[in-house]
């Protein structure tokens, strides 16, 4: 969530209006009935995920975003551990892509997935995540 008093910048919360009023920029995706994605992503924002994970193993993320008109960048961390960073080539072409993460360590049990944005402009439509 955003604490906008505690940082001292004057905020606007959610600014597309849609599930909560907080520091995600949350909209409906007007091509897909019941469908949201995040969007405005800016340099520094961040996700955490809670994931509780049967088995210990490697597992692969796809990422299904849109890119921005330049470069960004995000990466992934796991329990506090940097896991990989991926570039989202810009482009003028705002047709969904899918990155593909790799050979992420996740453990049995409790796992903090977080979603970090190096370098924004991209919008995010979903995580999946498979062993």
């Amino acid at each position: 969530t955003a604490n906008y008093r505690v940082s001292g910048v004057s905020g606007v919360g959610n600014s597309g209006h849609m599930y909560r009023n907080d520091g995600v920029d949350i909209y409906k995706d007007s091509l897909k009935r019941r469908s949201y994605y995040i969007g405005h992503i800016e340099n520094g924002e961040w996700l955490q995920y809670t994931l509780d994970v049967l088995k210990k193993g490697d597992y692969t993320f796809s990422i299904v975003l849109t890119p921005g008109r330049e470069d960004g960048k995000l990466s992934v961390t796991v329990n506090d551990i940097p896991a990989k960073e991926i570039i989202v080539e810009g482009s003028n072409n705002r047709s969904l892509q899918t990155k593909t993460i790799k050979n992420i360590l996740l453990q049995s049990g409790e796992n903090r997935v977080r979603i970090y944005v190096i370098k924004g402009g991209f919008n995010l439509y979903s995580i999946k995540i498979a062993k």
